[in-house]
């Protein structure tokens, strides 16, 4: 449903008191102000009675800000299903799942309980030279190892 923005262009000195009752009912008062309405035929009766005091500007609806939400939210959603469909599909485990703050110095064992590699074992594989650098599934030896 459209809208309608009126506004107040004259003065009500030596008006109709019905016309003053009418730009009260509008929600006007004072010269310059304007009100938003809904386009509806009672509200073109009032001010069909009172145009030689007031302006009118027809204004399309705007989009509510709860509309844009909701519509961003179930983007959201439609995306973060997708990107956890595509995992489970792929078999694999996001990379970078496991170790990451463990790592860091300071900190003692890992995070992650159902890691099948840790870490810590892949570094002393390779440091034993039963494995290359990049050999590590999913990835867990590319994060690197700190030293304090």
């Amino acid at each position: 449903m459209s809208q309608l923005k009126v506004t107040q262009v004259r003065s009500t000195i030596g008006t109709k008191p019905k016309h003053r009752g009418t730009l009260r009912a509008l929600g006007l008062g004072r010269i310059g102000r304007t009100h938003t309405l809904p386009d509806r035929p009672e509200i073109r009766g009032m001010i069909a009675r009172v145009p030689h005091l007031v302006t009118v500007e027809e204004v399309a609806e705007q989009v509510s800000w709860l509309r844009t939400f909701v519509a961003a939210g179930i983007i959201f959603v439609i995306a973060l299903t997708g990107m956890a469909v595509g995992v489970i599909f792929s078999n694999r485990r996001i990379k970078g799942s496991c170790g990451g703050l463990s790592n860091m110095p300071g900190q003692e064992g890992s995070a992650c309980d159902l890691c099948e590699n840790p870490a810590e074992e892949c570094q002393q594989e390779i440091a034993d030279g039963k494995r290359e650098p990049g050999d590590c599934p999913d990835g867990v030896c590319e994060l690197e190892h700190f030293e304090v």
